[in-house]
């Protein structure tokens, strides 16, 4: 190799580390230059000090040429000719060292300029930097839709891609800050495969599409024209996923692959539903009650949610989903001036659940006199959630209700929910916040490993989890997530941590094992009235396990489900835990099959050491 070349291919290949350093994300570019400016000012101190000892004989004069000649490393020029001949500097590691130190401070000055004055030159580098790792692809620009692709930025190995139709200046600056890149030109607002090719998508490459902006029609249009790409684009469906912000109902299993071409991975959710979620995942139901060592709840679960708009009514439905437990009884009180006129839709959606629960309507102001006069009549509430739609009322009754509850020496948690995240406020301790557009509820990797693994469960391991799950519909899927969900509940009530487990095991056996179970089947009943489910008679399954046998003795197999009707809503599990047995047999007497539901309770349960172990493995 000739000396040329030799010195060559190591310069380019430091002045491209160089370049792209300079086009990294901005909050990593911020840490760099701040670890660069300090590298080169004591390298700087170091290296003039130690030169200006040898050449210069006047002491102070040798102090202010070291502060100089350090500043102007900054600026463009050294004064290494000043120190060239100095014992250490006059040998080639010396040179080698100076020179390194040079480069330093040319990055901390480059980064100034270029933030400054090279948007453009930024862009264009981050648009080729766009093309590898993981692509997240975020279909409008909202205030939470930012929030949540700056979140997702600081992720190593992930690319954040804005899609919208009309940007302002303010969101340009605010992409740009974050370091992402702002799409508005018509390949990307009617994607295609060129769109694709633009971004790098391939084969091999992960891509999630999250529609957020704030239209709902729109959001279901750019999903819709973003998955014919893909499928002409011949993408694997495995390698893509979809979250989208609008309403749970037919849309998301056409968008969902199956027979025919769909993403991997579809969530639907809402502001409202996104808030209950948030509020489920850090404010518990099951931390609001003890157990005893068998794992009943030692008491009722006692709820009061004020304000019943899409936010009150989806908090409702997940805090009944997700408060039922062996040994406790559910109530909830609702207070809100207007509840009765606003609640039609969820009372026909869901009627089971008004009338399987203890839930009572006050159509009145939480700060009128009947809902303390509810208060003190029934002292045992344990779990306030405050979602009348105005920050400031929020934040007014909740105030109220601490001083209430801390006259009478009782520690409840009152949480504000809302379409901005939900705010926890305790007697004596610091609020905490957790933000709506958040990874946390948005990103569903670790909560669909946990789902994929509980569905092979159910299906009795026949297959691979990958193929089970790609057979799910999206209500299957939703119900696999919500027991996903509820897993950390068995550690609170069997009195254990994840380091517990961790280091002795999870063998829940006897009393216990049946009580968590138990709580598990409670909780799934409660999901299904939430959906609109009501019990199937007795009849109907024998007739439905019939039909079923009919097609397997005709086709040699069926795909007829006996014990759910998903058309009309109806289950033939949602009978109490004790009549589950009489289930069995009553199938299992025209299957010959040997179904144990009651087992499949138990399942849910022992999986939960399998479960803590992909919480730990996924990020």
């Amino acid at each position: 190799m000739s000396p040329f070349v030799s010195v060559l291919l190591p310069a380019t290949a430091l002045f491209c580390a160089f370049i792209l350093c300079l086009a990294a994300k901005p909050d990593t570019v911020k840490r760099m230059t701040a670890i660069a400016f300090f590298i080169t000012g004591i390298g700087g101190l170091l290296c003039y000090g130690y030169g200006y000892s040898y050449t210069v004989d006047n002491l102070p004069l040798a102090v202010v040429r070291t502060a100089l000649s350090t500043a102007t490393c900054f600026l463009g020029s050294s004064d290494f000719s000043a120190i060239s001949e100095t014992p250490f500097f006059a040998t080639d590691l010396g040179k080698i060292l100076f020179w390194l130190l040079l480069l330093v401070a040319r990055f901390v000055t480059a980064s100034a300029i270029l933030i400054t004055a090279g948007s453009g030159i930024l862009r264009r580098l981050r648009q080729l930097l766009a093309l590898r790792g993981e692509l997240v692809l975020i279909y409008g620009t909202t205030a939470g839709a930012l929030a949540f692709g700056r979140q997702m930025n600081r992720r190593s190995g992930t690319s954040v891609v804005f899609v919208d139709t009309s940007p302002s200046a303010s969101v340009n600056q605010t992409a740009r800050t974050m370091g992402s890149l702002v799409r508005s030109d018509s390949s990307a607002l009617n994607p295609d495969c060129r769109f694709l090719r633009s971004l790098g998508v391939r084969k091999n490459r992960r891509v999630r599409l999250y529609a957020l902006s704030g239209n709902a029609a729109a959001n279901d249009r750019y999903a819709t024209a973003f998955l014919a790409a893909l499928k002409e684009a011949d993408i694997p469906a495995a390698q893509t996923s979809l979250t989208l912000l609008g309403h749970e109902d037919s849309l998301q299993n056409a968008f969902l692959a199956g027979e025919d071409y769909g993403y991997g991975s579809v969530t639907v959710m809402d502001e409202a539903e996104m808030a209950a979620r948030l509020l489920i995942r850090h404010v518990p139901p099951y931390q609001a009650l003890s157990f005893d060592k068998t794992g009943l709840a030692q008491e009722d679960f006692r709820c009061l949610i004020i304000g019943f708009g899409r936010v009150g009514q989806a908090v409702l439905q997940q805090i009944a989903i997700n408060g039922q437990f062996a040994g406790s009884t559910f109530h909830a009180a609702v207070f809100a001036p207007d509840c009765t006129n606003v609640s039609g839709f969820l009372a026909a959606q869901s009627a089971e659940l008004m009338t399987q629960y203890d839930i009572s309507f006050f159509d009145c102001d939480a700060r009128s006199r009947k809902m303390y006069d509810y208060l003190n009549a029934h002292g045992t509430v344990n779990y306030v959630a405050v979602c009348t739609g105005n920050d400031k009322l929020n934040q007014e009754i909740a105030d109220e209700l601490l001083r209430y509850f801390a006259r009478r020496d009782r520690h409840v948690p009152v949480s504000l929910c809302s379409h901005t995240g939900v705010q926890l406020l305790q007697q004596g301790t610091a609020s905490q916040q957790w933000s709506l557009y958040s990874p946390d509820i948005l990103c569903g990797d670790k909560l669909d490993r946990k789902a994929r693994l509980l569905n092979h469960i159910y299906c009795g391991k026949q297959g691979s989890e990958e193929e089970t799950w790609a057979a799910c519909s999206y209500f299957n899927r939703m119900s696999s997530r919500a027991a996903a969900d509820f897993s950390p509940a068995f550690l609170h009530i069997a009195g254990l941590t994840a380091e517990d487990v961790k280091r002795d095991g999870w063998a829940p056996q006897g009393e216990l094992l049946t009580n968590l179970a138990h709580t598990e089947h409670l909780r799934w009943c409660a999901f299904h009235y939430a959906m609109g489910f009501s019990a199937m008679d007795r009849a109907t399954h024998v007739r439905r396990a019939e039909t079923h046998m009919e097609e397997v003795r005709s086709k040699g197999e069926s795909s007829y489900h006996i014990t759910k009707d998903m058309d009309k809503r109806l289950h033939a599990c949602l009978v109490p835990w004790e009549q589950l047995p009489e289930l069995d047999k009553a199938e299992n007497a025209v299957t010959g099959g040997d179904v144990d539901y009651q087992k499949k309770d138990c399942d849910n349960v022992i999986a939960l050491a399998e479960l803590l172990r992909i919480e730990e493995e996924t990020p």
